[in-house]
């Protein structure tokens, strides 16, 4: 008989048999036998889990690993690390042209004010200032043309390669996180069943309980008699 004791969690196993020694060795077999099939059953489900992280860990390697090299790829075939940093460059550059030629511009409508159009001076500030105008322009067109290659649209396709390959790192590195915890968690909880008592020897038999059984039969074989007799007396009174 197999009684389970939900308060306490415990498993009473108890063993009938035509003698003592054997019913100790069934009780010691059940126990081992049970043992081994509730923590196979935990080792398992823990193997499954630690396989299915597994599984994922390795998918999502081979998706850093492409994004990453996707990443590459780009900054070698346009010869650029950083579009986005030579954009920001750039721009630093295009606001310290646009100051300079303010200051010229200014410089220019000051000189204008008491010295002729042809005047020396006049004429290097006018080339100074075409000069900055050209550089400006030529240097905005690099961050936004129609030729396909300009380098706004090389900084935001560079961004979107960027993002993918920081989002396939961080879900690896999340996967690679758990697949430690379950690991860790597998080993603790890798034992489900444990021993508290080992199979006790019996000291005296507890069945067959002969008086009672012996009680309950004389008692029994009495009703039996007793209707037998009330049957026959009644068959006779009938034939009377």
């Amino acid at each position: 008989s197999v009684e389970l004791d939900s308060y306490a969690n415990i498993l009473r196993v108890q063993v009938e048999a035509f003698s003592p020694e054997k019913a100790h060795e069934i009780a010691t077999v059940l126990l081992a036998k049970g043992e081994a099939h509730m923590n196979l059953m935990g080792q398992r489900l823990a193997e499954e889990q630690v396989k299915f992280l597994e599984v994922q860990v390795e998918d999502l390697v081979g998706k850093f690993d492409t994004a990453r090299q996707e990443l590459l790829d780009y900054q070698n075939k346009n010869g650029l690390v950083s579009p986005t940093g030579t954009v920001e460059s750039i721009n630093a550059v295009v606001s310290g042209l646009e100051g300079q030629l303010s200051s010229l511009q200014a410089r220019r409508k000051l000189l204008l004010s008491f010295q002729s159009v042809r005047s020396p001076e006049i004429i290097r500030i006018e080339s100074e200032i075409k000069a900055l105008s050209s550089q400006i322009d030529q240097e905005q067109a690099r961050m936004a043309t129609q030729s396909g290659a300009a380098l706004n649209q090389l900084s935001s396709e560079y961004q979107t390669l960027e993002l993918k390959a920081q989002f396939a790192q961080e879900s690896y590195s999340s996967a690679l996180s758990a697949l430690q915890a379950t690991r860790i968690e597998a080993a603790r909880k890798l034992k489900q069943v444990s021993i508290l008592q080992s199979p006790t020897f019996p000291e005296y038999p507890q069945r067959p309980q002969r008086l009672y059984n012996i009680a309950v039969f004389a008692v029994v074989t009495l009703f039996i008699t007793l209707i037998i007799n009330m049957l026959i007396m009644i068959v006779r009174d009938h034939r009377d």
